[in-house]
């Protein structure tokens, strides 16, 4: 029962994180035909992608060091993708800061 859940869990955290780059790849891609509204629409869905995804992880991670489980595999998988959660925060608020920067 406890695999189950860890594996509907890893592939929901899985598929929303694709369709967030895939998001953010067109977002990049098409930008300069974007109008303002569409980029916004294209930002929220992003955002309304990764953000669970970031607080499924949180909160796995937050569960496991508390209860003291150290040496679950699923923990290790957890802290991995950290580091594409993190990386699409960071390169979507720099693409934001240079768009404001950009600007004339």
């Amino acid at each position: 029962r406890q695999g189950s859940i860890i594996q509907l869990n890893l592939t929901i955290i899985v598929f929303m994180m694709g369709l967030a780059f895939v998001i953010f790849g067109l977002y990049i891609g098409q930008e300069h035909k974007l109008s303002v509204f569409t980029k916004r629409l294209y930002l929220i869905a992003y955002f309304a992608l990764i953000v669970p995804v970031t607080v499924i992880l949180v909160r796995y991670i937050a569960n496991a060091l508390i209860s003291g489980t150290l040496n679950d595999p699923v923990l290790n998988v957890a802290f991995l993708l950290l580091i594409p959660v993190t990386a699409s925060y960071v390169l979507m608020i720099v693409k934001s800061r240079h768009d404001v920067v950009g600007r004339p």
